[in-house]
């Protein structure tokens, strides 16, 4: 019988996937466990709130206001963890156990350890007909120190999440289509962003941002 080998994170995407900036894995959690995240984050009861900007900061949108394709759309969020005034991260919401399960399964499912959760969100973005597959959301960086995201998608819908080379040039190098159950990790440096669905009636992902110890 094989030793299981524990890795860091950063660890992990320089052996498991040869130093790549992203990957996406399927399957990580059982029907049960998605279909409980999915109808629990699209319920009636569950609680959104308007977001104080659309989908960046304005710092953001203002460094990327010359990109054509860049049409921002607002969006419902729900805070599970935020980091406060001292840079600390605070649990702010009821519904955190769902992000500490999720974290849970990353650990033991993919041999990992040490992982801080800093920051974690959910978004709730709407239709958005007069959308055009070519718009995206503000290219950002979700904080500025060294970090992992994560994001899952909590339900099938259309509004890729786009990977891009840097700042100067923005060119996409990799984009991945929602689907239930499905886990994006990417390096915390990498420019990103999302689309609005258009064929959809919504796109819920959970979006956390991990730190190693």
């Amino acid at each position: 019988m094989g030793v299981k080998i524990i890795m860091k994170l950063s660890e992990y995407f320089n052996v498991v996937f040869k130093g790549k900036n992203s990957f996406f894995i399927d399957n990580l959690l059982t029907k049960e466990e998605e279909d409980y995240i999915e109808n629990t984050l699209l319920g009636v009861n569950f609680p959104y709130y308007f977001s104080e900007y659309e989908v960046t900061a304005p710092h953001h949108n203002k460094q990327f206001s010359h990109l054509k394709n860049v049409k921002d759309h607002k969006q419902l969020l729900h805070q599970f963890y935020k980091i406060n005034d001292d840079n600390n991260t605070i649990r702010c919401s009821d519904h955190h156990k769902i992000v500490d399960d999720i974290v849970n399964n990353i650990l033991v499912k993919l041999n990992l350890k040490d992982i801080i959760i800093r920051r974690a969100k959910a978004n709730l973005q709407q239709q958005f007909t007069d959308n055009k597959p070519e718009y995206h959301n503000t290219p950002h960086y979700d904080m500025q120190i060294e970090h992992y995201v994560c994001i899952y998608y909590v339900n099938d819908s259309d509004g890729d999440t786009l990977l891009f080379d840097n700042e100067k040039d923005c060119n996409i190098i990799s984009r991945t289509s929602p689907k239930k159950g499905r886990f994006l990790f990417f390096k915390g440096d990498t420019l990103h962003t999302g689309q609005h669905p258009i064929k959809s009636t919504t796109r819920v992902v959970i979006n956390m941002d991990l730190e190693e110890k």
